[in-house]
C-alpha cells in the first residue's frame, strides 16, 4: 500500500517540473513504463496448501461420517479443522486470482508476505 502513495507522490513532484507550456494533450508520463507489481510468493503457496489440507480434512470428515467407520464424535474435530484451513487458503486464492486479473479493488498488497 505504502508503495503505491510512494509512486504517486514521486508523479506529482514532477508533474510541476513539467515543461509542457500549457498544452495538456501529451503528458510524458503516459508514456512511461509502469513499476513491477510484487507477488507474494510465499503467501500465495501458502494458500494453496492450506485449501488442500482443508478439502482433504472436509472430505475425510464427511467419508467418515458416511461409512460409520469410527466413533459418532470422530467426523466433528476433522470438520472444524478441516474448516479452519479450507476458508482462509481459499480467500487468499481467492483475492490472487482477481489480483492477478487485475479486477479493481483486488491487490496483491492485501496477500501477507513471509519475507
Amino acid at each position: 500500500m505504502s508503495l503505491r502513495k510512494n509512486f504517486y507522490k514521486h508523479l506529482k513532484e514532477e508533474e510541476d517540473d513539467d515543461d509542457s507550456h500549457g498544452d495538456q494533450s501529451f503528458n510524458r508520463f503516459q508514456f512511461q513504463a509502469k513499476t513491477e507489481i510484487e507477488i507474494p510468493w510465499k503467501g500465495i503457496l501458502l494458500a494453496c496448501a492450506l485449501t488442500v489440507i482443508g478439502i482433504s480434512l472436509l472430505v475425510f470428515s464427511f467419508s467418515s461420517y458416511r461409512l460409520k467407520d469410527t466413533s459418532d464424535d470422530f467426523p466433528y474435530p476433522t470438520l472444524i479443522l478441516g474448516c479452519i484451513a479450507f476458508i482462509p487458503g481459499s480467500y487468499h486464492l481467492w483475492i490472487a486470482y482477481h489480483a492477478y486479473n487485475r479486477t479493481p479493488g483486488f491487490y496483491f498488497e492485501d496477500i501477507p508476505n513471509f519475507d
